[in-house]
């Protein structure tokens, strides 16, 4: 992918001034590729991979066609390798078509260029965003992928640790069984010395002289029963050996498959690349999956394709504002469930009462406190769940 700053950007338009402005808004960038026509933006969508692509025709119905061009539906055909974002540029009269293409995810954005407005740098700030997203889902994208690979070296050493635990109760039970043989030939042994014993007294009350005395027989029989004894601490030692290593396996088995167990996903909306850094080292640091937004109808967007267990709402956002994405979010009854904890500077008493009216759930306050943060999000997503059990339970009912 290319750089953050640095994005190869793939400029379609069968207009020339169309595309005199774009390249006058864009001049920060560097990597614009003007294709001359349609089949040039084929070979240049195929050649050049592009980060970002503007379709800017006066018509989104020509957007569409030079879409579907690009995006055969056969996906065998589909020659995009890597991810990347389409902002439509529209006139006035098609700004309801081009929200409604954006949402059923045709388009990434979309721009009301036609009449001209003076925001001479609402284009290049799309591009940012794109850009944006794209860096997080490709972080987010790498920890997905270092957790698989973690899993993946915890079920081998898990396969280790069982192997070495096998053979270990083997050799175990070896000795086990070598101890029980040896007991009983010294428990024979020691019988058949009592018997001995018996004879040889006999023999003396007859009267035979020259016989060792009962003491010596005593002290000889004392050394084979301390013999025997020690045998039986060492059997129940190896017996205590297996029962630890079954308990061991058992406890370590259970570390193991929590540690492959996922805590959530949670989407993250804010407007500020910072915050979104700090929140993402943070929460894929307590195995949480993510998904960014940098404004309320991206937030909007991203919830249409993945329903996250949590979302971290800001307030202040170009467009659509947090407590207003919020509100819509809690009157849709399929993500009405989904808990929202706005994270947010302001802290004056009626923004926070403005935001638990419209169904947040938790207000959190910047700078904030990092185990704070932590254990609210840990208490949601649990609320969350048992929430959206109840529901299903009542549904079904």
């Amino acid at each position: 992918m290319a750089t953050h700053n640095d994005p190869v950007i793939l400029v379609v338009s069968d207009n020339k001034s169309t595309s005199e402005i774009v390249q006058t808004q864009l001049s920060e960038f560097d990597r614009l590729i003007f294709p001359e026509d349609l089949e040039g933006v084929l070979h240049a969508y195929r050649k050049h991979n592009p980060d970002v692509i503007i379709l800017g025709y006066d018509q989104l119905e020509k957007c569409e066609q030079v879409y579907d061009r690009l995006y055969p539906k056969d996906k065998d055909q589909n020659p995009a390798q890597k991810p990347h974002r389409v902002i439509a540029l529209c006139n006035k009269r098609e700004v309801k078509r081009a929200y409604d293409l954006c949402n059923s995810d045709r388009f990434t954005d979309y721009i009301v260029f036609w009449p001209l407005t003076y925001d001479p740098y609402r284009l290049a700030m799309s591009v940012h965003q794109s850009m944006t997203d794209l860096r997080h889902n490709f972080n987010a994208q790498e920890n997905d992928r270092v957790l698989v690979r973690q899993q993946q070296n915890i079920g081998k050493l898990q396969q280790v640790f069982e192997q070495h635990s096998e053979q270990g109760q083997g050799y175990s039970q070896q000795v086990d069984s070598q101890l029980s043989g040896l007991i009983h030939l010294l428990s024979e042994t020691l019988n058949h010395y009592d018997h001995l014993v018996n004879r040889v007294l006999d023999q003396a009350a007859s009267g035979v002289s020259g016989l060792p005395s009962k003491q010596a027989f005593s002290s000889v029989r004392g050394g084979i029963e301390h013999s025997v004894s020690s045998f039986r601490e060492i059997k129940q030692l190896s017996r205590s050996f297996i029962d630890s290593l079954e308990r061991m396996k058992e406890e370590t088995g259970t570390i193991f498959v929590n540690r492959r167990i996922h805590n959530g996903h949670i989407l993250v909306v804010d407007d500020d690349d910072f915050q979104r850094q700090v929140l993402s080292s943070i929460l894929t640091s307590e195995h949480y999956s993510l998904s960014f937004a940098t404004s309320g109808e991206g937030a909007l967007e991203v919830i249409q394709h993945k329903r996250p267990d949590l979302i971290l709402m800001d307030i202040l956002m170009p467009g659509m504002d947090g407590i207003e994405a919020t509100r819509q979010i809690k009157t849709d009854p399929v993500m009405a469930s989904v808990p929202i904890i706005i994270i947010s500077g302001q802290n004056q008493r009626e923004t926070v009462l403005e935001c638990i009216a419209k169904g947040a759930g938790d207000y959190i306050v910047k700078p904030y406190n990092k185990a704070t943060l932590i254990n609210k999000i840990q208490d949601a997503v649990k609320a969350g769940r048992q929430q959206s059990v109840q529901g299903d339970r009542h549904a079904q009912t």
